[in-house]
């Protein structure tokens, strides 16, 4: 309902993952216009383009807007496991823009993970972006919260939950308006902890490696963060 409400359709696109049978799931609205750029969101971690829809229903429909799933999360299926890292969503990002001919520069906009996927994917194909704008992005050390600083620290791996209750906790930490999430939501949210330790686990810790890349960037980048955000 809440695709619907946005005046988004959603679509599935078929990808040929070497050799084995993918597909992108992404949502759609309007129509590409010469001289204005496509809008593209990318999720964060264990999110999905769902997300994303009580702020695109916002958007005029004169603009041409995508929001689509990445590999292990949503209704994107037919990627591997050993593709969860932040190289490797760059990389499937780029392969899903070419199947969708997305060949002139996009405005993309991207959450938490998906921030730090956006600028690093602009820095390595700037052809592709025109502007980007990051909401949430993982902060280096210098402005790091207690909650970081804890998880670095393996005093507190709560976001890694072992059980819903650990998960219900998660949540509350995470955000100022709970959500109300039903039981068999919060049992699907556990069977994504493979995925979400890979990332944590190796990308998270590792940020700091990615730096460097970021002076690469030459585009217009609007940085948004939470006053409460304790991530």
């Amino acid at each position: 309902y809440s695709i619907y409400h946005a005046g988004h359709k959603k679509h599935s696109l078929p990808i040929d993952n070497s050799g084995v049978a993918a597909s992108f799931s992404y949502t759609e609205k309007g129509s590409r216009t010469p001289g204005k750029p496509t809008i593209v969101f990318v999720h964060g971690l264990s999110s999905s383009k769902e997300g994303w829809m009580s702020i695109v229903e916002h958007i005029p429909a004169d603009h041409h807007c995508i929001t689509v799933d990445l590999p292990g999360h949503g209704e994107t299926v037919g990627f591997s496991e050993d593709m969860y890292s932040i190289d490797k969503f760059i990389e499937k990002l780029k392969l899903f823009f070419d199947k969708m001919k997305l060949i002139e520069p996009m405005c993309i906009i991207g959450a938490s993970m998906g921030a730090s996927i956006v600028c690093l994917f602009a820095a390595k194909y700037p052809e592709y972006v025109c502007m980007i704008c990051l909401m949430a992005p993982i902060a280096n050390e210098e402005a790091e919260t207690d909650l970081i600083r804890q998880l670095r620290a393996g005093v507190y791996n709560g976001l890694l939950p072992e059980t819903t209750a650990e998960l219900r906790q998660m949540i509350r930490e995470l955000t100022v308006k709970r959500p109300y999430l039903p039981r068999p939501i919060l049992n699907g949210f556990m069977h994504m902890k493979l995925l979400l330790a890979s990332l944590f686990e190796y990308d998270y810790p590792q940020i700091e490696r990615h730096y460097e890349k970021l002076r690469q960037l030459n585009c217009p980048a609007l940085i948004l963060w939470g006053r409460q955000d304790k991530v």
